[in-house]
Order: C-alpha cells, then sequence, then structure tokens
C-alpha cells in the first residue's frame, strides 16, 4: 500500500508514514504505535508497537483524538497557546519552528500553558474560545526554560523531546492572537502582519483537518 506521505529522520530512519486502507485512515509512528481512524472518524484505534515508551503513548492518545474530531467536524490546530490574564495567544508554524521555546520563554514571564501541539477551538458570541488536550510542553532542550526544574519531566523517544508538566489553564479562554512562526537566517528577526488571503491560508495550513 502506497503511504500518502513519509516523514525521514536525518539519519535516514522513516519516523512516520500516513496512507488510507480503504476508507480507513492509518498514522504510523515506526517507534511508537500505529493508529487507525475510521471514515468520517468515527472510531479510532491506536495499537502500540513492541517497546513503545508511556509516555510517547500518553502523547500519541491525544493527537489520536485530535486527528479523529477534526474529521468529524471539531476543528483544532497545530498550535501551541499561552494564556495571560484570561486571554491566550496561539503559535502557530511548522515543526521545529520554535513554537515550544517561545511557549516556555511567554511562562517563564508569567504565562499560563494552554496546551502544546493540539488546539481546539469555538466561536462564541463573537469571540474565539480555545482550549486544549496536551497538558504537557515538549522541549527538545529543557535548558531553554528556566523554570523546567521546578515541573516533573519525561524523555519521549519517539519525539525525541523532554516532556515537561507544565501548570495549564483548566477551562476555555478567550483566543486574542495567533502568531506564525517561521524559519530564518540566523540574526534576520522581523515581524510582519499577515491579512487577508495570506493570514487565512497560513490558519488553514494549522489544521489538523489539513495535516490528515
Amino acid at each position: 500500500m502506497q503511504p500518502l506521505s513519509r516523514t525521514t529522520l536525518p539519519s535516514g530512519e522513516v519516523w512516520s508514514e500516513e496512507r488510507l486502507d480503504g476508507g480507513t485512515y492509518v498514522l504510523d509512528w515506526k517507534r511508537a504505535a500505529s493508529l487507525r481512524i475510521g471514515s468520517g472518524g468515527r472510531w479510532s484505534r491506536l495499537t502500540p508497537h513492541r517497546g513503545a515508551a508511556p509516555v510517547s503513548l500518553r502523547a500519541l492518545r491525544r493527537l489520536a483524538r485530535a486527528y479523529a474530531a477534526s474529521l468529524r467536524g471539531q476543528e483544532s490546530l497545530h498550535a501551541t497557546a499561552v494564556a495571560f490574564g484570561g486571554a491566550a495567544v496561539a503559535l502557530l508554524g511548522e515543526s521545529g519552528t520554535g513554537k515550544s521555546t517561545l511557549a516556555a520563554a511567554l511562562l517563564a514571564g508569567g504565562g499560563t500553558l494552554v496546551s502544546d501541539d493540539v488546539l481546539f477551538f469555538k466561536f462564541r458570541c463573537g469571540q474565539a474560545r480555545a482550549w486544549g488536550c496536551d497538558p504537557a510542553l515538549k522541549l527538545s532542550r529543557p535548558q531553554a526554560m528556566p523554570l523546567s526544574k521546578r515541573w516533573p519531566r519525561q524523555f519521549d523517544p519517539n519525539f525525541e523531546k523532554w516532556v515537561i508538566a507544565a501548570p495549564r489553564t483548566e477551562s476555555p479562554v478567550r483566543l486574542s492572537a495567533l502568531v506564525v512562526l517561521h524559519r530564518r537566517p540566523r540574526g534576520a528577526l522581523r515581524l510582519e502582519r499577515l491579512k487577508g488571503v495570506a493570514a487565512a491560508l497560513a490558519i488553514q495550513a494549522s489544521y489538523y483537518n489539513e495535516i490528515l
């Protein structure tokens, strides 16, 4: 069965594959588990691979819920969000652009974690409200987070990141802004306001439905 997409590590190791088996989506993280999602997101099943780490499986179960919910029409964003005073800022961008690292700096500055990786949202009374399903922050280098020594952490061999159990908000919060991160050459920092089609495309590219 030909995969729809495949992610390969710099070493050449295949890290994950996505494919269709009839009407069933199959997402296979080679180091941890295989996820099957039925047509329309009506059911999902995560099957661990031999020797999979429990910390990896916990993260993948949360991702499984996001993938299945997206197929049922409940959109979620591949985003990390931090709240200040009841209003959240969501950080969008491809993996490796620094969403979690920037979130760690915001937490050190007094913010509260809403979610890392998966952010659900809905509109009510003209406001966007957001909440998450991932209660931890994932960092490649935990020393990038000055407060990480206060909170429990475990190494996730699937994502090759440290999972830090930072305090987080418990209820939906007002989503006040979206910030899209891009890789740029060292030292070339720039803030740019996205409008119209460019803004819409940046948000759409972050939908889990689009990724799936």
